[in-house]
This record gives structure tokens, C-alpha cells and sequence, in this order.
């Protein structure tokens, strides 16, 4: 029995049905009541999405089951029989419809798709030529093929446009039949390396490869099943390798993983796991993915590991999101019909699962026999070295990561786990209760405003968040008001946040309390002020205030914790500055380069004492809770947060305000400047500008600041189409220390596949 069949014998059993139940028989998934599907008589299948998310726009895409050849594509953004005067790259970059990474037409070497983001519905003329476009594009290959349109349209007068366009387009033939997917397990692992452009900073990517699921398996809730068992190992995993690193001495950037399933492509579905280290240490920290791997796969988990990976896969799927993107749509659009995937209703997930819970003890065994079939010590099995170092030896890798799999006593115990869901005992008992002084309605806002009797102020609004709620405790006074810091130092105050131990729970522990929970928690330390804010599920409104009490009034700085934190920065920061987060740090630097405060972390600012100069600052800030404001945003009854709050807002302290003016005063610097550095990899290259000006911010110049924002992502679409590039737009609005806008421009190159033929990707190094 290969591993997909087990996985359907493993969903009938959670299910509680027989084993010898027909796939056809599992209940099946949803549909998405946004979307309208249908067939022209031509032959063209259309996938119509009314989608409010992004009013004013939609994306318009054009499928083709069998590609046309490459040449012939990417000839076709040149020229079509109703664009002979313009070309049609230009048209579109001209009506702000601009490229994206992989520009306007990728393939994967079966099907073949045509692109075009964020079309102005607003515009008749923009929006009837964009889909007069993308029927030209089906008359250059006479396979089967769709239109998907996702966003803010009118499917009823959409579909009667596309009816009339449709009939340029003579009948569609049948796609030449592709061969038949065959799962082919391999007893030989797969090892690649790459050479990165980074100091230090090496990646290491662990791969299992499992049978994609069947067509005729894609829309019952096996899917829900599958996905549910790898986000569960997905939590499992990250945490245990983390735990492992940590055990092991070695220092760790970040771990990732990721499943890829039959919606990716024609080939296998995969689960993966990433480590990024330091390049001294890739052969030992492949050991220690191995260890963490064959100690799953041989001893498997407890069921109180399983129950908080459960209960935070069903706080997740609780988070049930109110929209999603044209992009995200149109992704599930494109899988639907080619792969058979179902467009699944955003709530079809929660629903199934809240209803639906296996006993512990069996689902632990259940899972326990999934992570056996899945984990290998070398079946199906690839790994991949990303690395500064100029060659690595596989032979040293593979042996590296085998080591652990023979040592069967060692991979074969099973970890002790403790069970952080409903850990919460420790955590803040209610203080004296408190009266409601005054309830006010915002004017900004709408929402209702309540002054307690000790000050605290609480904005309460309701908000069609289904399913979760954001909060935010915030009080004024933030690393400005520390003289003591050195440059650039305030910028790291934040993370030593997450370093208290909180009502005798270390830190790590509480973290892993609420991720449990499902709850996000950040704490955060800007120049003005301090807040702890996140999202929650909103049955969870009393943990999340009783945890944020417990952390305001019962704190304990973990000096062990911290210090294990400054040895790894230097790694995550560097693989935060070959990103995005490099680009604006720098652009910061070129703009207020005699800024001491700045919001930028750099690895020359790394603080090693930062804990003594801002010994007190915590506990000064959570002493004065009247000198700020909660805000509860969400899908939560009014009644129920005002008694959660008019019970817990007593625990709040409170006190005299007195809060100082933050020192943070710079000038912007004016010129002409380069910023240099280095892309992790050649792909990686950009180039950026920026604008900043410091004017006051007023609603007026906010809102127009918006169209300005739209106005220039438009005419750099138009301008640089013409050199394969493309541009993200990235605002900058401050209020403190200074008042000021501005926007970075980053300016990167565009796969060469996507362009039009005869265009080349620049280099932008």
C-alpha cells in the first residue's frame, strides 16, 4: 500500500466509516458561492470570481491545458490581431497593468498562463481591451483553455462581454493527452548545492516526496485531512527543531516548513524543512535535522504533544479570513482547472473540523503511522545545500544526515512533552472590579469608547473578522525616552521583550502557551510608545487579556534566554538584509544617516548590554496603564468585552502621567546616493530610490497621498516595461518623531520567460 493510499485509509478511519468505503462516497467540499463557472460553446471554459476585495480592480488570466510553444507566447505580448498600433505589453503597462516576478506568462511546461494583475474595472475602455486581449491570446493555440477573472465585476454582465468576445475564437480541440501520473518512489537520495552570496549564512532543505492525490479525491475532505496531518507536523517540527538546535549549541536563524500539494504542478506533492545556520556549522546541523526526523519517524509524538498541535490547527482555522485576494483566487482558479482542485469556501475547513474530532489517544496513533510512512532515512528522500562555501561533500551531508537513523535506542524514545493549551493556571487571577465612568462613541472610528473608574481607557468595535479579533494595549513612552542607548540600539528593545519569563512561566513557555491557543502575540517598542498587540480566536478574548495582565504584572527578565538570542542575531540579520528588510534599512540609512533611533535593526547596532540600560523601563511603563489605550477590534460581542474588561482592568496598574518627549529629532539628508551590498543570488537583484519629505500629516494629504501612490506605480509600469523591470511601491507615513511621507521604489528584473520576445532581463547589479 503506497503512502497516499494509507492516507485515505487513515481519513476513512477518522472519519468513522468503513474501510471499504468508495473515495467518491467521502463527503465532499464546498464550493465557493463567489464563484461561476461555465463552458462557451467554443469550447472555452470562463471562472468568474465577484470578489470586493480590491474594489475598482480585477485580475484577468487566460489558462491554456497545453502550452503553446515559448516563442510563440512571448511573441504574442508584441502583437495580437487587435493591437496592431500598440503593442500589447505596453498597453496594458500604460493602464497601470505592469509586470510581476515572473511578468506577464509562465509555464511549467504543460500549461501555459497569461497574467494580468489589477485591470481598472473603473475604466471601460482599460477593462473591455484587457478582455478583447485575452481572447486574442486563445486564438494563438487551438487547445482547450479558460478565462478566470477575480475581483470587483458584475459576473452577469461580465459573461454576456465574454460570450460576445468569445465568438472571435473558433472551437476549441481537445488538449493532446499527457502521460498518465505515475508515482516512481526512488531508493537514492537527491543532493544539490548551491553558492549564495552571503557572509556566512548557509540553508539547508530536507525533502520527502509522497504520491499526489488522485483527481478524483480533490473534492471530498481528504484533502482537509492531509493538509490538517502536515500543518500539525509542520507546528511539530519547527519546534522541536528549534528545541534540537538549541540543545545542540548551534546557532539557529530560523527553521521553515512546507507542504506542497497536488495544486503545485503535474509532479509529486512534497513536505520540506528548512534551517538557516552558519556555514561552519551545515554538517552538524544536518545530524541534527536528521535526529529531530528519525526520532519522529521511530518513536513518533504523545498525544498531549498532538493535542496542542490540534488545538492550535483548529485556532488557526477558526481565523476564518473575511476575503481573499484576486491573486489568491485566481490561484485556486488555475488549480481548479488543471488539476481538478475544489475552490473551497473559506469556512469549509473550521466547519469540518469543529465538528469533527477523533478521540486523542487514536488520532496520536493515526498521525503516529502518518509520520512513519512519510519520514525516511533515505527513501524519497533529497536534500539541498544553499552556501558561501565554494563546494560541499555530499558524501560528508549524507553521512552526516544517516548517522542519527542507526542509532536506534537514541531515535527510538519517545520526547516527554507537557501540554501548553490549557496551561493557563499560573496566569493572572481578576483584581478588584471596576466601574464603567463613561461610554462614548469615537468620531474616527465609530467605535464605543469606555473610561473606567481607574482610568483605563478601552476602544471597543465590532468588526466581521469571523471567527478571531485584533487587540492592541498600548501606553505612551517608548525607547525615545531612553538617554542611556547608544545608536541604532533602540531598534533591538523589541525582541528583548520576548525574552520575560511571565507568572513563573519561562518564556519559551508562555510562547508556546499561546501559540497553543492560537493566539499571535507581539511586543512591541517603537520610539513613542509600547504596545502588545496581535490576533486571537475570539473565544479566546479572556485568555488573551489575562495573558497580557500576566505579562504587565508578573514579569522576569531571562538573561539565559537573551543571551542565546544575541548569538544567533548576527545570522538573522543577515538573512533579513538580503531581503526587503536590507533595502529599507539601507534606504533609511542614505535618508536620516544622523538618526540615533533609527527603527532599523543593523548588525554593527547589536547591543550586548541592553538589558542594564534599560533595566525599570518595563516596569515604568506597566505602572502608568492610564497614560495609553486598549483597542479590541473584531468579531466579539460588546457585552462580552465589557465584562471581561470590567473584571480584569483592575489588575491593571496605574499612575501618575508624566511622559516625556521622546529624543529622536534628525534632519533628512538631501542628494544623490548609492547603497551598496550584495543579493543573496543573482535572482535576488534590485535597484530602489526614495522620496521623503517631511510635511505634516493631515487626513486631507493622507488620502491624497494614496492617489499619489497609484498615480506613480502607474506611470513607472508605462516607463520601465520596456527593460523587463518592474516596481513594488512601498509607502513611508510617520508621526513621531517627525511627521512625514514617503515612498522607496524598488525596482527589480523580470524572469525572461514572462517577457515579451526580443526583450531581455536587464541586470540591475
Amino acid at each position: 500500500m503506497n503512502m497516499r493510499s494509507k492516507i485515505l485509509l487513515f481519513t476513512t478511519l477518522w472519519l468513522g466509516l468503513s474501510i471499504s468505503v468508495p473515495a467518491q462516497e467521502l463527503p465532499a467540499l464546498k464550493t465557493d458561492p463567489a464563484l461561476q463557472t461555465g463552458t462557451f460553446p467554443n469550447g472555452i471554459k470562463y471562472l468568474i470570481v465577484t470578489n470586493k476585495a480590491a474594489r475598482g480592480y480585477a485580475d484577468y488570466t487566460l489558462v491554456q491545458k497545453c502550452a503553446s510553444d515559448l516563442s510563440t507566447a512571448r511573441e504574442a505580448l508584441n502583437v495580437l490581431p487587435h493591437f496592431m498600433e500598440q503593442k500589447p505589453y505596453e498597453f496594458l503597462a500604460k493602464n497601470g497593468v505592469g509586470y510581476t516576478e515572473e511578468g506577464l506568462y509562465s509555464t511549467d511546461g504543460r500549461a501555459g498562463v497569461f497574467r494580468f494583475r489589477d485591470v481598472p474595472v473603473s475604466d471601460a475602455v482599460a477593462c473591455d481591451s484587457t478582455l478583447m486581449m485575452v481572447f486574442d491570446l486563445c486564438t494563438t493555440n487551438p487547445y482547450e483553455q479558460a478565462v478566470i477573472i477575480s475581483g470587483d465585476v458584475d459576473a452577469a454582465t461580465l459573461k454576456g462581454k465574454m460570450s460576445i468576445f468569445s465568438m472571435m475564437v473558433p472551437a476549441r480541440e481537445k488538449a493532446p493527452k499527457q502521460p498518465e501520473y505515475e508515482w516512481k518512489p526512488s531508493s537514492d537520495v537527491t543532493f544539490t548545492s548551491t553558492r549564495n552570496h552571503h557572509d556566512k549564512l548557509s540553508s539547508i532543505t530536507v525533502t520527502y516526496n509522497v504520491p499526489r492525490t488522485p483527481e478524483k479525491l480533490l473534492n471530498t475532505v481528504q484533502v482537509l485531512v492531509t493538509e490538517r496531518m502536515y500543518e500539525e507536523l509542520v507546528a511539530i517540527i519547527k519546534r522541536r527543531m528549534s528545541s534540537a538546535f538549541a540543545t545542540e549549541g548551534i546557532d539557529l536563524a530560523g527553521v521553515d516548513a512546507i507542504y506542497r500539494d497536488s495544486s503545485c504542478g503535474y509532479g509529486d506533492e512534497s513536505f520540506s524543512v528548512t534551517v538557516h545556520v552558519a556555514k561552519e556549522n551545515i554538517f552538524r546541523s544536518v545530524a541534527t535535522m536528521a535526529k529531530v526526523i528519525a526520532n519522529l519517524d521511530k518513536a513518533g509524538i504523545s498525544p498531549s504533544e498532538l493535542s496542542d498541535a490540534r488545538e492550535a490547527h483548529l485556532a488557526k482555522a477558526s481565523k476564518i479570513k473575511t476575503f481573499r485576494t484576486n491573486a489568491e483566487f485566481t490561484d485556486l482558479c488555475i488549480a481548479s482547472y488543471l488539476h481538478g482542485n475544489v475552490v473551497r469556501s473559506l469556512s469549509s475547513e473550521y466547519d469540518f473540523f469543529s465538528k469533527k474530532q477523533l478521540p486523542l489517544e487514536t488520532d496520536a496513533a493515526l498521525f503516529n503511522r502518518f509520520m512513519a510512512n512519510l519520514l525516511d532515512s533515505y527513501e524519497n528522500l533529497s536534500i539541498a545545500v544553499d552556501s558561501p562555501l565554494e563546494s560541499i561533500s555530499r558524501d560528508k551531508v549524507l553521512d552526516a544526515y544517516m548517522l542519527p537513523w542507526s542509532k536506534s535506542l537514541e531515535a527510538g524514545e519517545r520526547q516527554a512533552y507537557i501540554a501548553r493549551a490549557a496551561d493557563t493556571l499560573k496566569l493572572a487571577d481578576p483584581g478588584e472590579k471596576v466601574k464603567l465612568k463613561s461610554d462614548i462613541v469615537d468620531p474616527l472610528t465609530g467605535g464605543n469608547v469606555w473610561t473606567f473608574s481607574n482610568g483605563i481607557r478601552v476602544i471597543y468595535k465590532h468588526v466581521p473578522t469571523v471567527g478571531q479579533f485584533h487587540y492592541s494595549f498600548m501606553v505612551r513612552g517608548g525607547y525615545g525616552i531612553a538617554g542611556a542607548l547608544s545608536a541604532g540600539e533602540g531598534s533591538f528593545v523589541s525582541d528583548m521583550m520576548n525574552h520575560y519569563d511571565v507568572a513563573g512561566m519561562k518564556c519559551s513557555d508562555f510562547n508556546a502557551m499561546l501559540n497553543a491557543n492560537g493566539i499571535e502575540m507581539s511586543r512591541k517598542v517603537s520610539l513613542s510608545d509600547f504596545r502588545i498587540e496581535g490576533t486571537a480566536p475570539s473565544s479566546k478574548l479572556s485568555l488573551v487579556v489575562k495573558s497580557v495582565v500576566s505579562f504587565l504584572n508578573h514579569h522576569r527578565f531571562n538573561s539565559e534566554s537573551y543571551n542565546q538570542y544575541l548569538k544567533a542575531e548576527p545570522l538573522r540579520l543577515e538573512l533579513a538584509m538580503a531581503g526587503e528588510y536590507g533595502v529599507l534599512a539601507g534606504v533609511d540609512r542614505v535618508l536620516r544617516p544622523d538618526f540615533a533611533q533609527t527603527p532599523y535593526k543593523m548588525p554593527e547596532f547589536i547591543p550586548s548590554d541592553l538589558p542594564s540600560k534599560m533595566s525599570g523601563y518595563l516596569s515604568n511603563q506597566t505602572h502608568k496603564m492610564n497614560d495609553g489605550i486598549i483597542i479590541i477590534a473584531g468579531d466579539v460581542p460588546s457585552d462580552q468585552v465589557l465584562k471581561i474588561f470590567t473584571k480584569y482592568a483592575g489588575s491593571l496598574m496605574t499612575g501618575s502621567v508624566q511622559t516625556q518627549r521622546p529624543h529622536g529629532q534628525y534632519q533628512l539628508h538631501s542628494s544623490i546616493a548609492t547603497i551598496g551590498g550584495q543579493a543573496a543570488h543573482e535572482w535576488d537583484s534590485n535597484a530602489s530610490i526614495a522620496m521623503v519629505s517631511q510635511v505634516p500629516v493631515t487626513k486631507e494629504r493622507y488620502l491624497s497621498f494614496g492617489l499619489l501612490k497609484l498615480f506613480i506605480e502607474e506611470r513607472l509600469s508605462s516607463e520601465i516595461c520596456k527593460h523587463g523591470l518592474y516596481a513594488t511601491v512601498r509607502p513611508i507615513v510617520e508621526f513621531s518623531p517627525q511627521e512625514c511621507f514617503g515612498l522607496v521604489v524598488i525596482v527589480r528584473p523580470v524572469t525572461q520567460q514572462g517577457l515579451p520576445l526580443g526583450m531581455e532581463t536587464p541586470d540591475t547589479q
